[in-house]
């Protein structure tokens, strides 16, 4: 329980465990929350941390001394539970990982707190928790109002959910800072997930092998330019959650069906 709470308060995390198993990470978003939205600036900061000391967060404190082998344990349990994601991160595109074979059996590359974290993407799979967190605290549903970053991680999270895990990896080259969230080997694709219109110099799909597509979550554009299929994030979940047994078509240029073009951002 520690474990699965730690990663559905920090959404996700590929940075280190330092980070990860932050016990004010949740406080900080909803004081950032509350000090970017108009509508809750006024929100009695007395009563934030009653609230926050009422709710279930209390509960979790930091879980920095947990050893590296129950924290394998707990994300093996957890995985096969299906309630968390977890993306191996790799510089190329020759290297493939079975993930709960490498934890289970003390591979080197995941051997310590700092490496394990550098090479997994450790993400909660079902988000919406948080925002049912964020209504338990705040006492009312601003989630209309929420701003991008918070938007942003709960949406990587229901994406990376809902897609194939199997020969699949979050590209990053350390050298470089270049990214791209999600690469399918199996389906030829590079996935970048955003709740925003990214334009070419934040993209990376250059480093994509050739004959990949290249698919973009955005804003709200929706259209191909050469080999770029742009999706508003709201209409690929959709697709994604309706298409779910025949995932692999939604990565062809056919996918936004007439029903799912009329959906709005605020039908997610």
């Amino acid at each position: 329980l520690n474990v699965l709470y730690a990663t559905l308060f920090s959404l996700h995390d590929r940075s280190s465990s330092s980070t990860f198993f932050k016990n004010d990470s949740i406080e900080k978003r909803i004081k950032y929350l509350i000090k970017s939205n108009s509508i809750i600036t006024s929100f009695p900061q007395e009563e934030l941390k009653i609230n926050i000391a009422e709710s279930f967060i209390a509960k979790y404190n930091s879980i920095k001394t947990m050893d590296i082998d129950t924290i394998k344990q707990a994300l093996v349990f957890l995985y096969k539970s299906d309630l968390i994601t977890l993306t191996p991160v790799f510089d190329n595109f020759e290297t493939s990982m079975n993930v709960c074979k490498a934890l289970l059996n003390d591979d080197e590359k995941l051997s310590n707190k700092d490496k394990l974290f550098r090479l997994l993407n450790i993400n909660i799979k079902y988000p919406m928790f948080y925002m049912e967190i964020l209504k338990d605290v705040l006492g009312s549903d601003y989630s209309i109002d929420m701003p991008n970053s918070i938007i942003g991680g709960v949406v990587e999270c229901y994406v990376r959910g809902l897609l194939p895990d199997s020969y699949s990896f979050e590209f990053y080259d350390y050298a470089t800072g270049d990214e791209i969230d999600y690469v399918s080997l199996e389906n030829m694709c590079g996935i970048e997930i955003s709740t925003t219109d990214k334009d070419k110099k934040q993209l990376h799909f250059h480093r994509l092998p050739e004959g990949y597509k290249k698919i973009l979550l955005t804003g709200g554009i929706k259209n191909n330019i050469e080999t770029l299929i742009k999706i508003p994030y709201y209409e690929y979940i959709y697709n994604l959650c309706v298409e779910i047994e025949n995932i692999i078509p939604l990565v062809e240029e056919n996918i936004i069906k007439e029903k799912s073009t009329k959906l709005k951002k605020d039908d997610l």
